[in-house]
C-alpha cells in the first residue's frame, strides 16, 4: 500500500464523525452505525460492488482501448487551444500547487463515500438511495468515453517522460510528478487518458444539484459542495490534469444523472428490495 493510500484511509474514517457533525448536527455512535449498517446494507453493498466493478474496469481498459478506442485528444486541443495553460501560469506557484493537490487528492473520495453515508447516518432514506443510484449511473455514463473516446491529461505524456513535452506545449505535470509517493500513487490508479468527461466534477455537481432541487435542509452540506465544485474545476485545471471541455462534459453527465435518478431510483430500489425478500420501504420514500 502506497503512502498515500494509508494517509486517504485514516483521512475518510476521522472525517466521518466529524462531517456528520458538522453538516447534520449529529454525533456518531456505535448505536448509531449499526442502525445505519443494518438498515443500509445493500446500499453499502453496492457501494462496495461499484468500487470492485471499477477496478475491474480498469483491469481490462488498457486492452480494449487498444483495439476500439480512439485518441480524441488532439481534437479536443484544437477546440480550446492552450487556455488550460493560461491559468496555470496565472496562479503557478509551490503553495498553489501544495493546496489544488491536497483539493483534488482529498475530495473526490470524500464527496463520493461521505454524502451517501451522511443521509444514511441520518436516515434520509430517500436521499441516500437516490445517491447511490446516482453513483451507479454515473460510472456507467462514464466507462462508454473511458473505452471508446480517449483523452489524455493535459500534461501528457510528462507523466511518465520528464523529457517530453506536453500535449499543451508548456504545460507541467503539477501533481502527478510532484514527488515519488504521489506519482506511484497515479500510477497505480490512473491510465491518465479518462480525462472527458471529468467525473471529479461531475459527481460532487451532481449531489449538489440533486440536494438542492430534493432535500431541505443541509445548507452547510450545499455550500461546502458548492464551493468544493469551484475549487476543484480549477484544481484539475491549474494541476495539469483536465481540459475545460472536460469540465462540461462532468455537468452534463451529472444533469443526465439527476434526471434518471428522479425517475428510475425508486423503481430500482423497490425492485433490489423485492429480489433480496425486504419489506419496501414506501412510507420512507414518500415522506421526504
Amino acid at each position: 500500500m502506497n503512502v498515500i493510500d494509508a494517509i486517504l484511509v485514516v483521512y475518510l474514517l476521522a472525517s466521518f464523525p466529524i462531517g456528520v457533525y458538522l453538516f447534520a448536527r449529529k454525533k456518531v455512535n456505535w448505536s448509531g452505525l449499526e442502525d445505519m449498517v443494518s438498515k443500509y446494507r445493500w446500499h453499502l453493498l453496492m457501494l462496495l460492488c461499484l468500487f470492485a466493478f471499477k477496478s475491474l474496469v480498469m483491469s481490462f481498459e488498457v486492452t480494449v482501448e487498444g483495439v476500439l478506442g480512439y485518441d480524441a485528444t488532439e481534437f479536443v486541443h484544437s477546440i480550446e487551444g492552450d487556455a488550460v495553460l493560461a491559468v496555470q501560469r496565472a496562479f503557478l506557484s509551490e503553495a498553489m500547487t501544495v493546496a489544488m493537490g491536497a483539493v483534488y487528492i482529498g475530495s473526490f473520495l470524500f464527496i463520493y463515500v461521505f454524502s451517501f453515508l451522511l443521509f444514511a447516518y441520518s436516515d434520509r432514506f430517500k436521499t441516500a438511495s437516490q445517491l447511490m443510484f446516482m453513483n451507479l449511473v454515473l460510472l456507467l455514463i462514464s466507462i462508454p468515453f473511458y473505452f471508446f473516446a480517449i483523452v489524455y491529461v493535459t500534461s501528457w505524456p510528462l507523466v511518465n517522460d520528464p523529457g517530453a513535452t506536453a500535449v499543451v506545449p508548456g504545460m507541467q505535470a503539477l501533481l502527478y510528478n510532484y514527488n515519488d509517493q504521489i506519482h506511484g500513487f497515479f500510477t497505480s490508479y490512473d491510465t491518465f487518458n479518462n480525462s472527458f468527461p471529468s467525473m471529479h466534477v461531475g459527481y460532487p455537481a451532481a449531489i449538489l444539484i440533486l440536494l438542492w432541487r430534493k432535500q431541505p435542509g443541509f445548507k452547510g452540506y450545499k455550500i461546502f459542495l458548492g464551493v468544493m465544485v469551484f475549487l476543484i474545476s480549477l484544481s484539475i485545471v491549474y494541476l495539469g490534469i483536465h481540459w475545460f471541455v472536460d469540465i462540461l462534459g462532468g455537468l452534463v453527465a451529472a444533469f443526465a444523472a439527476i434526471l434518471l435518478a428522479e425517475r428510475y431510483s425508486e423503481p430500482f430500489w423497490r425492485r433490489a428490495y423485492k429480489l433480496v425478500r425486504w419489506e419496501w420501504k414506501e412510507e420512507e420514500w414518500r415522506k421526504e
